[in-house]
């Protein structure tokens, strides 16, 4: 397994250390102290070390025969190991080895007054490795003098000291073996990925597309057929250049005749001037609107032609009626003296020889004059709008990986174009002009089209052959036929031996790798395996099918 080493130099301190071990990518970290102990002279220095390992989750190995560092990394629960190559492990107190002369022990105490000093002023050692108890001394004593006994008096270890030692090895053997534990039976997992060779062919067929769910025969070919549509707005604002005076209209009366004769109108007249009929003065281009429905009636006979809107002239019937008008704009200028000339009334047909005049004066007119949007700023601003584009690509962002787009349907269908203010209105600020535009697709669901090429493709390959792609199916030559569509499904399907999930896992479980790979590749139509375990340690794929995947993958 990979590792970052560390190694720690003579004049580096704690904080150096911990810094490097907090920055290191690998899980382990091996630390190989220098000759002269450094910062690991210091058990409160190697205490720092073991925390940050925690701290960190990273595994921290001493690399190093030291018995003093040997010593200290016991009593903190740090592996250690003899070389970079070796395997680490947690040494014991009685595993390390005595020194064969006298070795400089450094007790905490010591060390912490070592540091806060300089290099220069240490502190000196004690010359024993072992303590020895006042009885051990006294019968030693004895023995070399007397020398009655021939036997030497053995040495009794102070247990208490090596307490630490003892706790800290057996919960490290209690964490080694739950690792094992867990390593061997519960860390186990497999990925087992197979590739299938198969066979490409081209797929064509008619289909019927309908839009009714009721009328869906997937066997049959008839597949539902559905509209998708998406809207985008487009707008600009523009400057109004027209002008209307919204000041009081001017009101007066007109006076029509009409001239009739017993000749051409045996049976009379009979007929009306409606409200909203215009009369203009051709010479003024000013215009003006009845405001009720006036009857002009005669009987056709020439006695009843004389007296109250009635009067004779050289033999015929001159009908008189007046009718109340009003101004279609505000403004003083319309406002007009009586006896107007060059009057008409250009819808008005049905008076034969007619004659309009106005025997009075036309008053009530007022001036307020207001920007107003004309049809020429609405018509600017549509060239400047211009058309909608990138339709199609908006449409398709709406649309989802599961349905297949027919892309001769696609239709893009725009509104005329509205003002607001419309023209001849008031406008307060800027118009605004805005363009509606609608784009259309018919789409198929893909699940649908996949069912329809595995049932037509069934009966032409063999029992034990399946469809294990369909390509990327496609329409042509959509088309519409009394109020039903259709369409050609095109497809690039490929086709192989049937493998399934249930088949390699029986050859798999809880058998070697290299065995699974050879019992797989037998079956018929794979070409090659992979069988990718959880952790290097893990050699055989598990017992249990929960802890195996198993991807069938086809060969490109």
């Amino acid at each position: 397994m990979n590792k970052d080493v560390i190694y720690i130099e003579p004049d580096d301190d704690i904080t150096d250390v911990i810094a490097r071990i907090k920055s290191a990518q690998q899980k382990i970290v091996a630390i190989v102290p220098p000759k002269k102990l450094g910062v690991l002279r210091s058990g409160i220095n190697v205490k720092l070390i073991a925390r940050t390992g925690k701290q960190t989750e990273k595994v921290i190995v001493l690399v190093t025969t030291d018995p003093s560092v040997m010593k200290l990394a016991a009593s903190n629960g740090i592996p250690v190991a003899k070389t970079l190559q070796s395997r680490p492990v947690i040494p014991r107190p009685e595993d390390v080895e005595k020194p064969t002369r006298k070795v400089e022990t450094i007790e905490e105490e010591d060390v912490e007054e070592t540091d806060t000093k300089s290099e220069t002023t240490k502190k000196p050692a004690k010359k024993d490795v072992e303590e020895i108890d006042e009885k051990s001394l006294e019968s030693k004593k004895k023995s070399n003098t007397t020398k009655k006994s021939g036997k030497k008096n053995s040495v009794i270890p102070n247990l208490d000291k090596y307490r630490k030692f003892i706790i800290a090895g057996g919960a490290a053997f209690v964490v080694l073996i739950i690792f094992l534990v867990w390593a061997i039976g519960f860390s186990g997992a497999a990925d087992i990925i197979v590739k299938i060779r198969t066979s490409s062919s081209s797929f064509a067929e008619s289909v019927t597309l309908v839009t009714e769910a009721d009328q869906v025969n997937i066997e049959e070919g008839k597949l539902r057929l559905e509209k998708v549509e998406y809207t985008k707005e487009a707008s600009t604002e523009f400057e109004a250049t027209g002008e209307k005076d919204f000041g009081n209209k001017a009101s007066g009366t007109l006076t029509v005749e009409s001239t009739v004769n017993s000749l051409t109108y045996k049976n009379g007249i009979d007929t009306s001037i409606p409200a909203g009929t215009e009369f203009t003065i051709a010479k003024t281009n000013i215009s003006y609107k009845s405001t009720s429905d006036v009857k002009v009636q005669w009987d056709g006979r020439t006695g009843n032609c004389s007296g109250d809107g009635y009067r004779l002239e050289n033999y015929d019937c001159i009908v008189i009626v007046s009718v109340p008008v009003m101004s279609t704009e505000g403004g003083e200028d319309k406002n007009i003296a009586a006896n107007q000339s060059d009057w008409s009334a250009p819808t008005l047909t049905n008076l034969p020889g007619k004659r309009i005049t106005n025997p009075s004066n036309f008053s009530g007119g007022t001036t307020d004059k207001k920007k107003v949007v004309s049809k020429e700023d609405v018509e600017k601003a549509i060239k400047e709008l211009g058309s909608i584009e990138g339709g199609k690509e908006l449409l398709l962002n709406q649309v989802s990986s599961d349905v297949i787009t027919i892309d001769s349907s696609f239709k893009a269908e725009s509104s005329d174009p509205t003002s607001s203010p419309a023209v001849g209105e008031k406008v307060d600020g800027k118009a605004k002009v805005t363009a509606k535009t609608t784009f259309t697709m018919y789409i198929v669901d893909k699940a649908s089209i996949e069912a329809f090429i595995k049932h037509k493709i069934k009966g032409s390959i063999g029992d034990d052959q399946i469809v294990y792609d369909i390509g990327a199916p496609f329409f042509e030559r959509f088309a519409e036929q009394d109020k039903a569509f259709t369409a050609k499904l095109k497809s690039t399907i490929k086709t192989g031996p049937e493998v399934t999930e249930d088949a390699i896992l029986e050859k798999a479980l809880g058998k070697k790798t290299g065995e699974v790979q050879t019992l797989i590749q037998s079956i018929k139509g794979v070409s090659s395996v992979q069988v990718n375990t959880s952790f290097f340690w893990v050699r055989s794929v598990p017992n249990n099918k929960d802890k195996v995947k198993v991807s069938i993958e086809v060969e490109e």
